[in-house]
């Protein structure tokens, strides 16, 4: 799966699901990308959006960490930065398009 976002029309797009995001982050500033900063470019994705609840009631972040807990994707036992890019695959690839 590709994470590497790209600038496209003056909006940022990760090119696992073409998740339109705005790029005004602090870390990232206006109308750069992200690159190798996952949990700014996860906040970016997220943004501004409602995340939908599932039929167990349940976000998508709650899923995440419920795939962690079965999966062994611990943050304790993994690097942060290798935890970061997952939840950002994760959340990437199952949240809802605007």
């Amino acid at each position: 799966m590709t994470l590497m976002p790209a600038l496209t029309g003056g909006l940022l797009f990760c090119l696992s699901n073409a998740v339109p995001i705005k790029s005004k982050s602090k870390v990232c500033g206006d109308n750069l990308m992200c690159y190798g900063e996952p949990v700014e470019l996860l906040k970016e994705v997220i943004d501004g959006r409602t995340l939908q609840i599932d039929e167990d009631s349940h976000t998508v972040l709650d899923d995440f960490d419920h795939f962690c807990a079965y999966s062994g994707c611990n943050p304790n036992e993994v690097s942060a930065q290798a935890y970061a890019w997952a939840k950002l695959a994760f959340v990437s690839a199952r949240i809802s398009k605007l």
